[in-house]
């Protein structure tokens, strides 16, 4: 089931999403003989500040085959008395501001706010401009699920009422978080191996040592000196 007409899509939005993607629609279970019924109870349409007072098409189409359809056209009226809560979907501990226009003489409502079971968990009072428009915030501290909105005074004719939803918040994944192990080599200590008693070990031999002359070292002597000074006498030459 989908909508279309002034200030919608004209390809149509879902009955109960104003806001909704343009084209889909909500979804009605049909009978084995082919039958369906749909109620729609306007009061929880999201978006429905969008509603003008004019004439609206709301078409069925099939989901296995969209290019059947059928179609029929309503008029829809602005009420004169509403209330509209501008979040209709909210977390815990956030702020939920409702406003509307009421019956002209009345200076005061009271607004409840009702579990799916019909208790009343919070109650609040507000009052209400000369022109009957009325503002009024609120913490939504309740436990997630669907609460409704009523407003009214014994002045008025109508009991206003509306729906918001509290949805949990969104867990934010911790950062995963890797470990290593890091192995660290070894040093490698090499021990000598130790020498078997029953192996022997070749010693290297060293030549004979031959004794020198007194001739033979003065002439070493001698030449050590002389090159020292060829040495010298010509870097004096240069």
């Amino acid at each position: 089931m989908k909508i279309s007409g002034p200030g919608l899509p004209r390809e149509g939005v879902p009955v109960y999403d104003l806001n909704g993607i343009p084209g889909s629609g909500n979804t009605v279970p049909v009978k084995e003989d082919g039958s369906w019924r749909f109620i729609w109870y306007s009061a929880t349409i999201a978006g429905g500040e969008k509603i003008r007072t004019a004439r609206y098409t709301i078409t069925a189409f099939d989901l296995t085959n969209p290019e059947n359809t059928a179609s029929v056209t309503i008029l829809l009226k602005i009420p004169d008395f509403y209330i509209n809560p501008q979040q209709r979907e909210v977390t815990p501990g956030d702020y939920v501001q409702l406003n509307g226009i009421t019956e002209l003489g009345v200076t005061e409502l009271k607004i409840d706010i009702v579990d799916s079971n019909g208790t009343i968990l919070r109650s609040y009072t507000t009052s209400v401009s000369g022109s009957g428009y009325f503002d009024y915030g609120f913490r939504a501290d309740m436990q997630p699920g669907e609460y409704f909105v009523s407003v009214s005074n014994p002045a008025m004719k109508d009991v206003l009422r509306t729906t918001i939803t509290v949805v949990p918040h969104e867990e934010t994944p911790l950062p995963a978080i890797t470990t290593s192990l890091i192995s660290t080599p070894s040093e490698s200590l090499s021990v000598p191996p130790t020498p078997s008693p029953n192996l022997t070990q070749p010693v290297a031999s060293s030549p004979s040592a031959i004794p020198l002359s007194p001739l033979t070292v003065i002439a070493g002597l001698i030449i050590s000196s002389y090159l020292a000074l060829v040495g010298s006498t010509r870097r004096r030459k240069q």
